[in-house]
């Protein structure tokens, strides 16, 4: 998702992209350096650890993003970022 994400500048004239990234939410599929993790049954503290290590490495891909996204752009463009998680 992130890479196709990266690649709307290519688009030509104006647009409206939206995308929904369902994360982090259950199940916890990546560690805070976005290495895949297989853990299926987890204690209340092993969720808190594994949410917040799902949500900075969303974070760090969301800014990575965002940043290509101002350097690739010829108009500046308007990113609008909403959560409901995280």
């Amino acid at each position: 998702m992130f890479s196709q994400l990266a690649k709307v500048h290519k688009i030509e004239g104006p647009k409206f992209v939206f995308a929904h990234i369902p994360s982090p939410q259950w199940p916890f599929l990546f560690d805070a350096n976005g290495n895949p993790t297989h853990r299926d049954k987890l204690n209340t503290e092993q969720k808190k650890e594994a949410y917040l290590n799902q949500l900075i490495y969303i974070d760090k891909r969301i800014e990575g993003l965002i940043h290509e996204i101002l350097a690739n752009s010829q108009v500046d463009p308007i990113i609008i970022l909403q959560s409901d998680h995280g």
